[in-house]
């Protein structure tokens, strides 16, 4: 396989600062609710609240970049007929 746009894999390491951000919000977000309320309280304030949402929704994002960034460096594969003499 080769990719037309070969300079977009940088946008890679991207992903990895993408994955430590949702990493770092999501135990914010945990440790902030905590200190908010008891968790048996909490359950009864925030029914609505789901910590594999955000994790699934977090998820979500990284994969849509990430094929979004190997969209860019649009991958091609084949062959092409050459004559040779």
């Amino acid at each position: 396989m080769t990719y037309a746009n070969p300079q977009f894999g940088l946008f890679f390491a991207s992903l990895l600062g993408l994955i430590i951000f949702f990493m770092w919000a999501l135990k914010r977000r945990r440790r902030l609710s905590e200190r908010f309320a008891d968790k048996a309280v909490l359950a009864s304030v925030a029914p609505t609240v789901s910590g594999a949402r955000r994790r699934v929704k977090a998820a979500l994002i990284v994969i849509a970049v990430s094929l979004a960034v190997f969209s860019l460096m649009r991958p091609q594969w084949g062959f092409k007929w050459e004559e040779v003499k």
